[in-house]
């Protein structure tokens, strides 16, 4: 599975191909063009499926081959990746979670969360999607979209330091610059 291509599918392809790796899934955690920048081409050189939540499939320019929901189950090999339907960022931004890893796309940063000034953006939608992140085991490692604050973290650590996580009320969550 590549989660979020983004500009960098060339790199993938020849990390997979020295690698011997099998691509089964192209999965983009929403819709904005720095992340599914690559999926045609990786689709392409490897058979992959592309896969996103149906709110934001309207997104792409191609027609994804998959249309993920909440609590939707991908099987790699022995692994199995949970869809959790965290919108907020986008309608349809989801985080994919698996054996104590959990890739947030840009719901979720190390220290920060994603914008909602964008078109479909939700303050409300994206506090409460923080507020179902935070109710995970807190030893689950955090790998966001982007390394603004660092390229990982915990939800434990996030849940401490992290002011979108420590907010109570949506009204706390609207402050925060």
């Amino acid at each position: 599975m590549v989660v979020d291509p983004s500009f960098a599918a060339k790199e993938i392809l020849n990390v997979v191909a020295e690698r011997g790796i099998s691509v089964r899934y192209v999965v983009d955690t929403h819709g904005h063009r720095d992340h599914v920048q690559g999926n045609r081409l990786l689709a392409e050189k490897t058979g992959a499926k592309v896969a996103i939540h149906e709110r934001d499939a309207f997104m792409l320019e191609d027609p994804p081959d998959v249309l993920l929901h909440d609590g939707d189950v991908l099987w790699i090999g022995e692994a199995k990746v949970e869809v959790i339907h965290t919108p907020g960022h986008t309608p349809g931004g989801i985080c994919l979670f698996s054996e104590g890893f959990l890739f947030t796309g840009d719901t979720l940063f190390v220290g920060n969360c994603g914008r909602t000034d964008l078109e479909g953006g939700s303050d409300e939608d994206l506090f409460n999607s923080l507020r179902r992140l935070k109710s995970l085991d807190g030893a689950v490692r955090v790998y966001p979209g982007h390394s603004y604050g660092g390229r990982s973290s915990t939800i434990e650590r996030e849940r401490r330091t992290n002011p979108a996580m420590r907010c109570r009320t949506l009204s706390e969550f609207r402050l925060i610059p």
